[in-house]
């Protein structure tokens, strides 16, 4: 898609040029952020990072969440976490304390997103683009 805008003229009694500008692709994406950050009080510094890359926050819930809802949340985004703590299940700790759901706006949000947050080794928050 495009939209029309019109340029203006230096000189006088001339006709305005008219131009067609693509527009950008604004996406949304979810990213979730589990309870690491809001135990650890960095929920701060998480809006930062994305603040950061030019992205707009346009919602955030600090919520708990259901077994169902995170398995389905991991099917999405390609499993579990790497590194699982071997008495403590991802699922199981997840469920038990608080997290915050967010939705991120901007230009190529899903791609931005997903680079930022998969290049993290032991990635504590994951985002889905659905």
């Amino acid at each position: 898609m495009a939209t029309k805008v019109e340029l203006p003229s230096r000189k006088k009694g001339k006709h305005q040029k008219q131009i067609w500008v693509p527009k950008r692709k604004t996406q949304e994406t979810f990213v979730l952020a589990y309870p690491f950050f809001f135990n650890n009080r960095l929920m701060g510094d998480i809006v930062y990072f994305f603040e950061k890359e030019k992205l707009k926050l346009k919602g955030m819930r600090l919520m708990h969440v259901n077994e169902k809802f995170i398995e389905n949340h991991f099917k999405n985004v390609g499993g579990e976490p790497q590194g699982e703590h071997p008495r403590l299940s991802w699922v199981s700790y997840i469920t038990n304390r608080p997290v915050i759901a967010m939705i991120w706006e901007g230009h190529d949000a899903v791609r931005r997103v997903h680079e930022k947050t998969s290049t993290q080794e032991e990635s504590l928050f994951w985002f889905d683009d659905g």
